[in-house]
Order: structure tokens, then C-alpha cells, then sequence
């Protein structure tokens, strides 16, 4: 998912509370580099979230006896 930059970024600005200014001072970079981080990992993070939700979702429909899937009636 996030490789150790990101993820350290990504702690750092958002745990540690550090402007991404602050945060490209303590790793010898760019601001543009650090934001370019924290948007890749927000990103990244989002589809994982919405990948284990969907996960769930059909582990549950599953446990309940309910299809994977629902098919639609053609249309009239």
C-alpha cells in the first residue's frame, strides 16, 4: 500500500501535526515533493478503504445467504 515514505509523510503530517513545509525541511526536499506525498496517500488510502468496505459488504451478504451479485431484468 504506502511504501515507508509515504507512510512516514503521511504520520508525520497528519499525527505529528508538521506543515508539510516543516516536515520537507526534515527530510531535505522540496514542499511540492512532500505535498505531491500526502495527496499519493490519501489517494491511496481511499481506495483501500473503499476496497476492505467492499470486502466486507459481500462477506456479509455471503454470511447471510444472500448472492454475490444482484441481475437486473433486461428492459421491456
Amino acid at each position: 500500500m504506502l511504501n515507508k515514505r509515504e507512510r512516514s509523510i503521511f504520520e508525520t503530517h497528519f499525527f505529528g501535526e508538521l506543515p508539510p513545509a516543516e516536515i520537507a525541511r526534515l527530510l531535505g526536499t522540496s514542499s511540492a515533493s512532500v505535498y505531491n506525498s500526502i495527496s499519493r496517500a490519501r489517494a491511496k488510502l481511499r481506495q483501500e478503504r473503499t476496497r476492505v468496505t467492499l470486502s466486507l459488504y459481500v462477506r456479509r451478504r455471503a454470511e447471510q445467504g444472500l448472492p454475490r451479485r444482484n441481475v437486473l431484468p433486461s428492459p421491456p
